[in-house]
């Protein structure tokens, strides 16, 4: 009769143990002729490989004793699991945390991987024949493997010098590439094969990385083995294979090699980066319960970005302190609050320009001065992204927008303060809105309040910023104008090709937008200020660590002539959160009396590629006033 689990000892667990390891039994045996299963076998053999450990330095210190030299017992911690349990990126963010040396080993079907860390950062990776980011990002597209992570000073010589945030930023992007490649292709356990009359029609266009997962498939291996044996990223992989099967230059050959259910699926929550924030404590204990690390991250990038009360709820239903990071400053809330989304309302004829303008009257359209016309058309708003930043962006769905008129850049200090001394505008706040509980005397609070540009000598072409929604709309009807819906500031930023950025399909630069690059980076390092920082969007220096005057970055202009619709400051748009679908909408504009307002663009302080995708939205108490937000004015063509 087969004993339970909890009645074995821990000698008769490790005597199984090793009969398993000499080849005396076989898993399958093991499990079958004591009633065990795999993960119950999985935990012995953890246990029993910290004892053997152990074992060999007791035994390694009594020999050395006998030859009169002491040794003190080896201390160095060390944190062991599966990948199913624990992911690579939670394990390096808190070793960031807490700015510990560590040595990380991934042991995986194609053998050893391992990670450098020293002073928390990431020094070095090998995987392979790969070394480096490269590396590094092999390895944490790993699904399957046990972790050993062993902290102490590793000697290792740095050739990763890419900042850790940054680094796990874009892993947990190519992440996402390859959930929504992988979804495009169905189970990978299937074999392939290549239809040559159809590659060769498309051979001309391919490149060598095509060319070469095109070779390795033979018609023996599955795609879930071309993938795991071709060094280039695995999104890369999964996206040409992709492409490759929808062209018909690969043929499905066979049904899954396995059972359905012998495989999990991945889902886009399966090996997420998630980590909590609790202080290093010189051992890592993986969470019963974890948040996915990129709504922690996100949310403090937006701390770091705008600066108002609570941190943003990406999860919808959870409470905005869980994802405030222990050791950070949290500087931003959003009113995005509850288990759901409004409707968007019927557009109302106040807010919105006039319908039905025939094409001999769209010729003759013409806008206020320092206003671009942006000619009606359709486009499709928002994002198909799974990544959490883009949460309220999804779906992507076709959206109609009349022509209007919008300022070709935010409004300045000296044109806010025209409105202020006619007494129409209140005057802007000489402090950023950071919530009662910063402190006032806080070095965060300080140095924001310092980026408030109202009164600022040398400021007066900057962004006017730390204006409430209020103030923004006050500014807009003092010029016979409005703030632009989210639908118009959108279809400004794509326009009707589609683009992924208001200047074309290629990355912000640091000759696009005024987001955080080096100079931010050092800024941050220079006023200590350096937990408000996660990432840069770019290794360059665009010229200013704070706003930059309007209309500094005409590479970034949209082809009417609007600038800084990315970065700079976010903006204030006319409406408040609503839900998307996937009906198509014309001239769509969220509620206005909910008390938060939708802010778009990023600003000076975002550091991720998502922050400069024009689809990004949140919501922003329409009372609150910060740093990093300041508004455009948009009116109806005439």
């Amino acid at each position: 009769m087969a004993l339970p689990s909890s009645a074995w000892s821990d000698s008769q667990k490790a005597a199984l143990v090793q009969k398993i390891v000499s080849a005396e039994l076989t898993l399958e045996q093991a499990c079958a002729a004591h009633g065990l299963s795999v993960e119950q076998i999985k935990d012995w053999v953890s246990i029993f490989r910290r004892s053997v450990r152990q074992a060999i330095d007791r035994q390694l210190r009594s020999t050395l004793s006998l030859q009169g030299l002491e040794v003190a017992e080896l201390s160095r911690p060390e944190f062991s699991g599966e990948l199913s349990d624990l992911d690579v990126g939670d394990l390096l963010q808190t070793i960031q945390l807490g700015r510990k040396d560590a040595t990380i080993t991934v042991s995986h079907g194609g053998g050893q991987s391992r990670i450098w860390c020293e002073a928390g950062e990431i020094f070095d990776a090998e995987s392979g024949s790969l070394s480096g980011e490269p590396a590094l990002f092999r390895i944490l597209n790993l699904d399957q493997g046990s972790v050993l992570a062993d902290f102490g000073p590793t000697g290792r010589a740095r050739r990763v010098n890419t900042a850790t945030p940054r680094l796990l930023l874009e892993a947990a992007t190519q992440r996402d590439r390859k959930l929504r490649a992988r979804q495009r292709i169905g189970d990978l356990r299937r074999v392939c094969v290549v239809v040559s009359s159809v590659a060769a029609r498309h051979a001309r266009d391919l490149g060598p990385e095509e060319l070469g997962v095109l070779s390795a498939f033979d018609g023996s291996r599955t795609l879930e083995e071309v993938v795991t044996g071709i060094e280039l990223p695995q999104h890369e992989v999964l996206e040409i294979a992709a492409r490759f099967l929808e062209q018909g230059v690969l043929s499905l050959t066979s049904a899954p090699l396995l059972a359905p259910d012998a495989l999990a699926p991945l889902t886009a929550s399966s090996g997420a980066m998630a980590m909590s924030y609790q202080p290093f404590a010189g051992s890592v204990k993986a969470e019963q319960q974890r948040l996915p690390f990129w709504v922690l991250a996100s949310g403090a990038l937006l701390c770091s970005s705008l600066g108002a009360v609570t941190a943003i709820a990406y999860s919808v239903g959870l409470e905005p302190e869980q994802f405030a990071p222990a050791a950070a400053e949290p500087e931003l809330a959003t009113a995005a609050r509850g288990s759901s989304l409004p409707d968007a309302p019927v557009p109302s004829s106040s807010h919105l320009p006039a319908a039905g303008l025939t094409t001999p009257a769209l010729q003759q359209l013409s806008c206020p001065d320092g206003m671009a016309l942006i000619r009606g058309g359709k486009f499709f708003m928002g994002s198909d992204s799974s990544h959490p930043a883009l949460q309220y962006a999804q779906p992507a769905h076709l959206v109609s927008v009349d022509s209007f008129c919008l300022g070709q850049h935010e409004v300045s200090v000296s044109e806010y303060q025209q409105c202020v001394s006619r007494g129409a505008c209140q005057p802007a706040h000489l402090s950023s809105d950071l919530g009662a509980d910063e402190g006032a005397a806080s070095v965060s609070k300080q140095r924001h309040d310092e980026q408030c540009n109202a009164g600022k000598p040398g400021r007066e072409r900057n962004p006017i910023n730390c204006v409430s929604h209020d103030q923004a709309s006050s500014y807009c009807a003092f010029r016979a104008a409005r703030l632009a819906s989210e639908a118009e500031w959108e279809f400004a930023a794509r326009g009707q090709e589609n683009r992924r950025f208001p200047w074309g399909n290629t990355p912000a630069t640091a000759r696009h937008a005024n987001t955080c690059g080096q100079e931010c980076e050092r800024w941050h390092r220079e006023v200590g200020l350096t937990s408000e920082l996660h990432g840069v969007m770019f290794d360059e220096d665009d010229g200013y660590a704070g706003t930059a005057p309007v209309g500094s970055y005409p590479a970034g202009a949209t082809s009417e002539g609007v600038q800084d619709l990315v970065g700079n400051v976010f903006e204030w748009t006319s409406g408040g959160l609503y839900a998307y679908d996937r009906t198509p909408r014309s001239n769509p504009h969220g509620p206005v009396n909910s008390g938060s307002f939708v802010i778009r663009g990023g600003n000076f302080k975002s550091g991720t590629p998502e922050f400069g995708d024009p689809a990004l939205r949140f919501a922003m108490p329409g009372d609150s006033y910060s740093h990093g937000i300041g508004f455009r004015c948009a009116a109806n063509a005439r």
